[in-house]
């Protein structure tokens, strides 16, 4: 039985590329671990829009939580602590965190959107944002539409979270209403 000049160039092609891509992944997992972080890139993807969140801001978060990202080893950061950090803030819609073989970790943040801020009587100020998560109002002016007037709000003052978690109760269903006529 003879094989045929075709099946064996192709048997060998496929020898050779199999060699060469254990010998890459074999290198570039030995590498990754020889690999020191040079720098971190703060991307904040909506920030001429909005102003909550900066890369400065968000480098500070880090240094206050005692996450050490300058010159350590790539493989051990703990990336999911790192977005676990960030998703403290309330501010803060999506973050993405990630390295690449360059040594850098980057972080991609998406902030919240407001949609109306709303002051109560008692001084209470709060964004309402398009997911409807609630949270205070900071020291960035935002262009949106202010609703003042408003007595009372269906949660404490302080809160920061999802309106829809505070529907469940009938009371607070029926202020919950007023506040979505307003």
């Amino acid at each position: 039985m003879t094989l045929s000049k075709g099946l064996v160039v192709n048997i060998i092609i496929w020898i050779a590329l199999l060699v060469y891509l254990i010998f890459a992944m074999r290198h570039c997992s030995v590498r990754n671990s020889d690999i020191i972080c040079t720098g971190v890139n703060v991307v904040v993807k909506d920030s001429s829009r909005y102003r909550f969140v900066s890369p400065q801001s968000v480098e500070q978060i880090l240094r206050r939580k005692n996450i050490r990202l300058d010159s350590v080893r790539l493989d051990s950061i703990d990336i999911l602590a790192v977005e676990n950090v960030l998703s403290e803030n309330p501010y803060i819609k999506q973050r993405k965190v990630y390295t690449t073989i360059n040594g850098k970790l980057n972080i991609e943040i998406r902030q919240r959107k407001p949609l109306v801020r709303i002051q109560t009587d008692n001084g209470y100020k709060v964004y309402i944002t398009d997911d409807l998560f609630v949270v205070p109002v900071d020291g960035s002016p935002v262009d949106v539409p202010i609703v003042t007037g408003v007595p009372e709000l269906p949660f404490e003052s302080g809160f920061t979270g999802y309106l829809t978690s505070y529907t469940e109760d009938e009371k607070k269903t029926k202020k919950m209403t007023i506040l979505y006529i307003i």
